[in-house]
């Protein structure tokens, strides 16, 4: 009669153990699902002042760039520039700075 009892016991304590830990799991899940639902809208909201910023950006610097291509650099100006540099890169005009 006794012999029972032990493994009734380890029984007892496995379901126990199982069902807490899935208690714990079902209470924490809403809130690790909740969470990025929230911080969502702010990421959107923030993507787009960056974007807005950017286009800001590219008005107020005519769109120039710097690029380096085979180790030299060029500073590559906006289509249609008035002024015809020996460069092109893209078929932008470029200018390439002195190592000065």
């Amino acid at each position: 009669m006794r012999v029972w009892l032990p493994t009734a016991a380890t029984g007892l304590s496995l379901l126990v153990a199982i069902s807490g830990a899935g208690s714990g799991t079902m209470r924490g899940l809403p809130t690790s699902i909740e969470n990025p639902l929230r911080t969502l809208p702010v990421l959107s909201v923030d993507i787009e002042r960056d974007r807005q910023t950017l286009a800001q950006l590219r008005t107020t610097t005519w769109s120039v760039e710097r690029r380096e291509i085979d180790g030299e650099r060029f500073v590559v100006r906006p289509a249609g520039s008035p002024e015809h540099p020996p460069s092109a890169v893209g078929g932008r005009p470029a200018v390439k700075p002195s190592s000065e």
